[in-house]
C-alpha cells in the first residue's frame, strides 16, 4: 500500500486460489496485523498455504496460484505465486562475484561492487559506466550443465538492465553444442523488435528495469536425452552505434534440474 493512508485491517488477509490443473489450496485464509504504508509483516502465528499437487504432474512443472488481500474495510489486491512441483537437485551455484567461473568474449563483463542499491558483487557487462558503441558480448557459464537425468530444468538469478528501447538489448541462451543458441524466456523477458541488434522476434530484455528483480528461464527443452549431461548457458548483450545506457547486471546464479527418481514418495 505504498502512497495509501490509513491503514490496510482490521481483518487483514490472504486467500490462495490455484490457477492451474491438478493442483489444489487445501487451507483457508492466513491473517495478517493491521498495517501502514511502507510496513511489512508475516501472517499472525507463522499461518501458511497448504498446497498439493496431483502424481500426475511432472517434477519441476511450474504451477500458478492467485493470491487475493482483503480486509474489513473493503481493502483489495491481487497477485500471482509460481511455484515449482517437486524436490531440485542443484546443478550449479554461482555468486557472480568474480569472472572465475565464466568465459568472456568481448569487452565489458566484469565484477561491480559497492552499488548502494545493491550491496552484493554482481557482474555486470559496463562496470564503469554505460555500454560501449556497437557492443556484442557475451558471458558464458565456463562449467557444462548435467541435465541429462531431468524432465524440467530451470536457472534462476537476480538481474537488471537499461537498454535503448527497441535497438539494443540483452538474452539468456543456451547450447548443447556451444555453436548453435537458443535464447530462453523468462519472466523479465519480452519479444524483441525488428530493429533490435540482438536479433529479431527472440526472447530479449528490452527497454529498462532499474529495480533488481529475481529472474528465471526454462531451460526444461535441454532436459534428458543423450546431450543433455552438456548443456551450455550464456548472457549475451548487444548494441548499435548511439545511445548508450547500463546494460545488463546479473547476480546469484542457480541451476536445478528436476530427477523423477530424487522425488519423495507420494
Amino acid at each position: 500500500n505504498i502512497g495509501a493512508s490509513g491503514t490496510a485491517g482490521p481483518s487483514l488477509q490472504a486467500t490462495l486460489t490455484a490457477l492451474d490443473h491438478e493442483v489444489e489450496v487445501l487451507t483457508g485464509p492466513v491473517f495478517f496485523p493491521n498495517l501502514t504504508s511502507f510496513q511489512s509483516a508475516d501472517p499472525i502465528g507463522g499461518a501458511t498455504f497448504l498446497v498439493a499437487a496431483a502424481d500426475t504432474v511432472t517434477p519441476g512443472r511450474m504451477v500458478r496460484f492467485r493470491v487475493d488481500f482483503t480486509d474489513g474495510q473493503g481493502l483489495f489486491s491481487r497477485d500471482t505465486i509460481e511455484a515449482i512441483v517437486g524436490v531440485p537437485t542443484v546443478v550449479a551455484v554461482h555468486a557472480c562475484d568474480a569472472v572465475t567461473g565464466w568465459t568472456i568474449t568481448g569487452a565489458g563483463w566484469a565484477v561491480k561492487t559497492n552499488d548502494p542499491l545493491h550491496p552484493s558483487a554482481y557482474l555486470t557487462d559496463s562496470p564503469n559506466g554505460v555500454y560501449a558503441n556497437s557492443m556484442n558480448t557475451t558471458a558464458t557459464f565456463t562449467s557444462r550443465l548435467d541435465l541429462s537425468h531431468g524432465v524440467h530444468a530451470w536457472a534462476f538469478f537476480e538481474d537488471r538492465w537499461g537498454y535503448e528501447s527497441d535497438y539494443d538489448g540483452g538474452a539468456v541462451e543456451a547450447s548443447v553444442d556451444g555453436l548453435t543458441w537458443q535464447a530462453l524466456a523468462g519472466n523479465g523477458s519480452t519479444t524483441s523488435d525488428a530493429s533490435d541488434v540482438i536479433g529479431p522476434g527472440i526472447p530479449a530484455f528490452e527497454g529498462t528495469r532499474w529495480r533488481w528483480k529475481q529472474d528465471r528461464v526454462d531451460l526444461s527443452p535441454f532436459a534428458g536425452g543423450a546431450m543433455g549431461d552438456s548443456v551450455r548457458l550464456r548472457f549475451r548483450s548487444r548494441a548499435d552505434g548511439f545511445t548508450q545506457l547500463d546494460g545488463l547486471s546479473i547476480d546469484s546464479l542457480r541451476v536445478l534440474v528436476y530427477d523423477p527418481a530424487m522425488q519423495p514418495a507420494p
